[in-house]
C-alpha cells in the first residue's frame, strides 16, 4: 500500500491538500482543495531526513508522508520544520487492500484523512499577529467602514427569505442539506447562500443527468451567479490591501469565488462532490446523481 500511494502519487501528480487552520480556530486561511503538481521525487533525502515523496509545483515544493502503520513521528516532524517547507500526511491505515483500483486512487489522493504536518504560513502568520500586539493599533477609516459594510452584508444576508425556485428543486431531490451553507464570503452576495448554491448545483445536477458527468467549476458557477446580479459589486471590486485587511479583521470574510469554492469543498466532505484533479473543478458523485434522479423520477410519479 505505501509503495503504491507514492508511485500513484508520482504519475497522477494530484493530490487533494487539508485546509490550513490554525490552532483552536474553524475558519481556515486556506481552504485547501485539489492541486495540480509539475514533478515528484520518490524517497530523495533532505537533510537528515528522507520524505515519502517531495512534490514541486513551479518552485514550491511539498512533502507527502503517507501513514499505512506508522504516525510521522516527532524527530521527523521536527526536521521538517527546520528544512521549513510544508509537509502533508495522509493516513491510509483504514484503507481494504482488497479495494479496487479505481476505489484506492480515489481514497489516497482525494478522500483519505490528511494533515498538516507543518505549514510555513501558518508561522508567517503567528508571526505577523505577535508583530501587529507590538505596533500601536493606528485606525485606518477606509478599513473600518469595509468591515462595517461586510458585517451589515452578512446580517442582511440572514434575513433575507429565499429569492428562487432552486431551493426548493434541491430539496425535491433530497439536497436539502447541501444548500444554505455558512461559508466565509457569504456576506459578498446579495442574496441567501440557499439561492445562489441551490442555482450553482441545481445546473450542475440538470447537465448531468442530461449529459453527464456533471462538474461544478468556481469560474462557470460565478460568472452564473453574477449574471444574475447576486454579487455585490463592493466585495467583487476590492485592492489586494482591502482584501487582506478585510481578511484579517474578520475571519468570515473571503472573495466570492473563494466561497463558492470553499462550499464545493464542504460538499465533498460530505461526499456528494468529488474534487476532479483539476483546480477548482469537483464532479458530482454517482450516488449523489442516482438519489436525485430516483427523486425525480418519485416526484414525476406522485404528479408534482
Amino acid at each position: 500500500m505505501h509503495r503504491f500511494a507514492k508511485e500513484l502519487l508520482a504519475s497522477k501528480l494530484t493530490l487533494a491538500l487539508p485546509p490550513v487552520l490554525r490552532d483552536g480556530e474553524r475558519q481556515p486561511l486556506h481552504p485547501g482543495g485539489p492541486y495540480r503538481f509539475d514533478s515528484a521525487l520518490l524517497e530523495h533525502r533532505l537533510g537528515t531526513i528522507v520524505p515519502d515523496v517531495i512534490v514541486r509545483r513551479a518552485d514550491r515544493d511539498l512533502l507527502v508522508e503517507f501513514q499505512v502503520t506508522h504516525a510521522c513521528g516527532p524527530d521527523k516532524i521536527a526536521g521538517i520544520a527546520n528544512l521549513g517547507l510544508a509537509a502533508v500526511e495522509i493516513d491510509l491505515s483504514g484503507l481494504l487492500q482488497s479495494a479496487g483500483r479505481r476505489d484506492l486512487e480515489d481514497a489516497i489522493l482525494f478522500r483519505s484523512p490528511r494533515r498538516w504536518l507543518h505549514n510555513p504560513k501558518l508561522q508567517r502568520v503567528s508571526a505577523a499577529l505577535a508583530e501587529a500586539v507590538d505596533r500601536p493599533v493606528r485606525p485606518d477609516r477606509t478599513s473600518a467602514a469595509l468591515e462595517r459594510a461586510y458585517a451589515a452584508a452578512c446580517r442582511e444576508v440572514r434575513a433575507m427569505p429565499v429569492a428562487g425556485l432552486a431551493p426548493a428543486r434541491i430539496e425535491a431531490d433530497g439536497l436539502s442539506h447541501a444548500i444554505g451553507l455558512e461559508v466565509a464570503g457569504f456576506g459578498c452576495f446579495s442574496v441567501s447562500p440557499r439561492d445562489w448554491q441551490a442555482l450553482i448545483l441545481m445546473s450542475a445536477l440538470d447537465r448531468a443527468l442530461v449529459r453527464g458527468p456533471g462538474a461544478v467549476k468556481v469560474e462557470t458557477a460565478l460568472r452564473q451567479v453574477r449574471e444574475r446580479g447576486w454579487v455585490r459589486r463592493r466585495f467583487s471590486r476590492l485592492q489586494p490591501a482591502e482584501v487582506a485587511s478585510l481578511r484579517t479583521a474578520s475571519s468570515s470574510f473571503a472573495l466570492p469565488d473563494m466561497a463558492i469554492a470553499a462550499w464545493a469543498t464542504a460538499l465533498s466532505l460530505q461526499g456528494l462532490l468529488i474534487p476532479s484533479g483539476r483546480r477548482n473543478e469537483w464532479i458530482i458523485r454517482r450516488e449523489t446523481l442516482h438519489s436525485a434522479r430516483d427523486a425525480r423520477h418519485h416526484g414525476v410519479a406522485c404528479g408534482r
